[in-house]
Parts: structure tokens; C-alpha cells; sequence
């Protein structure tokens, strides 16, 4: 698969077309894999190229948002070590990833990581951001909940995770 500026533009970036453009260093067009190792682009701006259901199936997203929100459990957990909404949340995404849970127990889940959100940013906002990476992690939606657990996280770890993916689709592509 290849992307061409146009297809970052149809995207809806806060760039000018210029901007984009400097960043495909005057190739027409790159794959998936160049975006993620483009040193010269901030981590922030790949991911927000490469976490999107055009590059990385739903369901490998829904997969990196609960690693994503997972690497910050930590944060939440030692704060709040009684709370498991949070973990619940991501578990129950994961069980419903598998065909073991319905839509409503993980709206359920995810419901309740958002209330720990709310509680938690009182007190500390990192433990409200980590508990709203687990609420992310649960929602519906591939592209929006990666992209919500990934901004809580750490982005180097998160740009090598999405690099693993995609270094793995395109060995399947061949």
C-alpha cells in the first residue's frame, strides 16, 4: 500500500499541503512502514498518519489501544490501587475482541473506566489520563479509541508497537 500527500490531506491535518509535502521529502508516495520510521516527523504526527483502519485492520487497532492504555495502568493503579475499572475495561475489550463479550458488557466497561476518569483527574491528572486511555480502549470505534489510548501513552513504545503491526501485514502481503 502506498500513500501519497493527497491521501494525508484528505485526512484532515492541521498542516498546510507545504507542510506535508516536506515531510514526503519529494517522493510521490510512501508506504505505511516509511511513515513509521520518518525521523524527521514527530512520533505524534505518525501515529496520527498510521492509526487508522486504511493501514492497520480494526481489530489490530482495538488491540494497540488496549496495549497503549495498558502501559499506563501503572500510573492509575498505584493511585488508585483498590480501582480495577480501568483493567476491566480493557479486559472486557479484549474479551469482546475474542467473541466473549457483548456490546452492552463492554459498554458497561468502558462506562466505568470513563466514572474512574472523571474521579481519578480531580486528584492527579495523569491517573485521570491513564484511566481515559482505558475508557478509549473499550469505546467502539478502532480508529478513535487507538488514538485516544495513544495520546495517554508513551509515544516512542507506541510508534515501535504500530511498527511491529505494520512490519507483520506487509510480510503477510507478499
Amino acid at each position: 500500500m502506498r500513500i501519497t500527500v493527497d491521501d494525508v490531506m484528505a485526512m484532515g491535518p492541521c498542516y498546510e499541503r507545504e507542510r506535508i509535502e516536506e515531510m514526503f521529502q519529494g517522493r510521490d508516495s510512501v508506504t505505511p512502514l516509511d511513515i513509521a520510521r520518518a525521523e524527521h516527523v514527530s512520533v505524534k504526527d505518525r501515529l496520527w498518519v498510521l492509526l487508522r483502519e486504511k493501514f492497520i485492520p480494526a481489530n489490530e487497532l482495538h488491540e494497540l489501544a488496549c496495549r497503549f492504555a495498558e502501559s499506563v495502568l501503572p500510573i492509575y493503579e498505584t493511585l488508585y490501587p483498590g480501582d480495577d475499572r480501568p483493567r476491566q475495561a480493557i479486559e472486557t475489550k479484549r474479551a469482546w475482541l475474542r467473541g466473549h463479550a457483548t456490546n452492552e458488557e463492554l459498554a458497561a466497561a468502558c462506562a466505568a473506566a470513563r466514572n474512574a476518569a472523571r474521579a481519578a483527574e480531580g486528584a492527579a491528572g495523569a491517573a485521570g489520563a491513564a484511566a481515559r486511555a482505558a475508557a478509549g480502549a473499550a469505546t467502539g470505534a478502532a480508529e478513535g479509541a487507538a488514538w485516544l489510548a495513544a495520546r495517554a501513552a508513551v509515544e516512542r513504545e507506541q510508534l515501535a508497537a504500530v511498527e511491529e503491526v505494520l512490519v507483520r501485514l506487509e510480510g503477510a502481503e507478499r
